[in-house]
């Protein structure tokens, strides 16, 4: 059973050496499988590594290092061990969403660095298609630092907003279905969007990664 420790530990130091490094090695040996592709209006790869048990999403863009989550598998889903991003905007956002289109729950890391918990208020407070909750004993209650703090085996859990298993395939495979559509031989407004580029489509794919609390 996870038993996570919601302890405030300061600046985190992972560094974009480091996960630029691990790319680089996992993509040099082959021990990464394509998971996504075009994600949206920045055409994004997410790479997932082989390696069973304890594993590390990557995100891409021309298959060039952005950031990465390390995770290990647990009961009722994955647990974040180690993450590290570039300036990338709605990071956790876009990982979170594809994370969650093979396991029900996030688990956070065991000790949460002072940006983790900014980024998780943060991320609570924006539309998504997941919900941020704090478990605390059995209950599932909405993100607060304060309700994460207050006891130290509260854990912070992610989980789809719907009780739809599937809802994250779906919305995908829908995805890629409307920006490869035309209307009478002509491109069709999802497929404009993403040959223009248009930042809308995020909003569609992942929620709205622009407004004020990204």
């Amino acid at each position: 059973m996870l038993k996570e420790m919601a302890v405030q530990t300061g600046i985190s130091g992972d560094g974009a050496h480091e996960g630029k490094g691990d790319w680089e090695y996992n993509k040099k040996y082959n021990f990464i499988k394509l998971v996504n592709d075009k994600l949206g209006s920045k055409s994004y790869q997410v790479y997932k590594t082989i390696t069973p048990g304890i594993f590390t999403y990557f995100l891409t863009k021309d298959d060039n290092y952005r950031g990465k989550i390390q995770v290990q598998e647990v009961k009722n889903g994955i647990q974040i061990i180690a993450s590290h991003k570039e300036s990338i905007k709605g990071f956790y956002q876009i990982m979170f969403t594809i994370m969650l289109k093979e396991y029900k729950e996030i688990y956070s890391d065991v000790m949460l660095s002072t940006q983790a918990i900014k980024s998780y208020e943060k991320l609570s407070k924006k539309h998504t298609l997941f919900n941020i909750y704090v478990k605390e004993n059995q209950e599932y209650i909405p993100f607060s630092k304060e309700a994460l703090l207050r006891d130290k085996n509260n854990t912070v859990v992610i989980k789809v907003q719907t009780k739809n298993e599937n809802f994250i395939k779906e919305h995908l495979d829908e995805y890629y279905k409307r920006i490869q559509q035309t209307e009478n031989n002509k491109p069709s407004s999802f497929m404009k969007m993403f040959i223009t580029k248009d930042q809308e489509l995020d909003q569609y794919l992942f929620g709205n990664l622009t407004q004020k609390g990204k």
